[in-house]
Protein backbone atom coordinates (compact mmCIF):
# COMPACT_ATOMS: atom_id res chain seq x y z
CA UNK A 1 0.00 0.00 0.00
CA UNK A 2 1.42 3.26 -0.49
CA UNK A 3 2.13 5.54 1.74
CA UNK A 4 0.13 8.78 2.08
CA UNK A 5 1.89 12.57 2.48
CA UNK A 6 0.79 14.59 5.18
CA UNK A 7 -0.40 16.91 2.86
CA UNK A 8 -2.74 14.80 1.55
CA UNK A 9 -4.09 13.04 4.97
CA UNK A 10 -4.70 17.05 5.77
CA UNK A 11 -6.63 17.45 2.38
CA UNK A 12 -8.11 14.61 3.27
CA UNK A 13 -9.43 15.36 6.60
CA UNK A 14 -10.46 19.03 5.62
CA UNK A 15 -12.63 17.28 3.01
CA UNK A 16 -14.14 15.37 4.92
CA UNK A 17 -14.71 18.30 7.56
CA UNK A 18 -16.36 20.20 4.26
CA UNK A 19 -18.59 17.05 3.86
CA UNK A 20 -19.44 16.87 6.98
CA UNK A 21 -21.24 20.76 6.59
CA UNK A 22 -17.97 22.84 7.51
CA UNK A 23 -19.46 26.73 7.60
CA UNK A 24 -15.86 27.65 6.39
CA UNK A 25 -14.98 26.87 2.59
CA UNK A 26 -11.20 28.81 2.12
CA UNK A 27 -9.64 28.67 -1.19
CA UNK A 28 -7.63 25.40 -0.67
CA UNK A 29 -4.04 25.62 -2.16
CA UNK A 30 -2.18 23.45 -4.18
CA UNK A 31 0.34 22.80 -1.50
CA UNK A 32 -1.29 22.07 2.26
CA UNK A 33 0.93 22.81 4.77
CA UNK A 34 -0.23 21.70 8.32
CA UNK A 35 0.68 25.84 9.35
CA UNK A 36 -1.24 27.21 6.83
CA UNK A 37 -4.03 24.81 8.12
CA UNK A 38 -3.75 25.35 12.27
CA UNK A 39 -5.92 28.06 12.73
CA UNK A 40 -8.72 25.67 11.09
CA UNK A 41 -8.06 22.09 12.64
CA UNK A 42 -8.57 24.08 16.34
CA UNK A 43 -11.59 25.55 15.39
CA UNK A 44 -15.01 24.30 16.71
CA UNK A 45 -16.82 24.69 13.67
CA UNK A 46 -14.15 22.13 11.94
CA UNK A 47 -14.27 20.21 15.08
CA UNK A 48 -17.97 19.83 15.29
CA UNK A 49 -17.74 18.88 11.57
CA UNK A 50 -15.29 16.07 11.99
CA UNK A 51 -16.20 14.56 14.51
CA UNK A 52 -19.56 15.79 14.97
CA UNK A 53 -22.08 16.95 18.11
CA UNK A 54 -23.28 13.59 19.69
CA UNK A 55 -22.90 13.84 23.38
CA UNK A 56 -20.60 10.82 25.13
CA UNK A 57 -20.25 10.14 28.49
CA UNK A 58 -16.58 8.91 30.29
CA UNK A 59 -16.81 7.32 34.03
CA UNK A 60 -14.05 6.78 35.82
CA UNK A 61 -13.35 5.22 39.10
CA UNK A 62 -10.19 6.54 41.16
CA UNK A 63 -8.73 4.82 44.36
CA UNK A 64 -6.54 7.25 46.18
CA UNK A 65 -5.45 6.18 49.77
CA UNK A 66 -8.42 4.24 50.55
CA UNK A 67 -10.61 6.74 48.81
CA UNK A 68 -12.97 5.45 46.03
CA UNK A 69 -14.02 8.50 43.98
CA UNK A 70 -16.80 8.25 40.66
CA UNK A 71 -16.45 10.87 37.83
CA UNK A 72 -19.08 10.82 35.86
CA UNK A 73 -18.57 13.61 32.72
CA UNK A 74 -20.99 14.23 30.32
CA UNK A 75 -19.30 16.15 27.04
CA UNK A 76 -19.67 16.02 23.12
CA UNK A 77 -17.19 13.92 21.30
CA UNK A 78 -15.73 17.00 19.50
CA UNK A 79 -14.85 18.35 22.54
CA UNK A 80 -13.20 15.59 24.05
CA UNK A 81 -11.13 15.38 20.96
CA UNK A 82 -10.62 19.02 21.28
CA UNK A 83 -8.54 18.13 24.01
CA UNK A 84 -6.67 15.25 22.71
CA UNK A 85 -5.97 17.23 19.79
CA UNK A 86 -3.90 20.17 22.26
CA UNK A 87 -2.51 17.06 23.37
CA UNK A 88 -1.13 15.22 20.59
CA UNK A 89 2.40 15.23 19.01
CA UNK A 90 1.10 14.66 15.82
CA UNK A 91 -1.75 16.48 14.77
CA UNK A 92 -2.78 15.42 11.61
CA UNK A 93 -1.91 11.71 12.12
CA UNK A 94 -4.27 12.11 15.35
CA UNK A 95 -7.19 13.46 12.81
CA UNK A 96 -6.40 11.04 10.34
CA UNK A 97 -7.26 8.19 12.24
CA UNK A 98 -10.53 8.81 12.67
CA UNK A 99 -11.06 9.69 8.37
CA UNK A 100 -13.49 7.17 8.49
CA UNK A 101 -15.46 7.54 11.43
Amino acid sequence: MEEITKEEQLKAIIEKAYKNDLPLTPEMPKSITPVEYSWIIFSHDFLKAYFGEEQSRYIATTDNMNIVRRTDQSFKLWQYHAQQLVLSDNRIEYLYQFIND
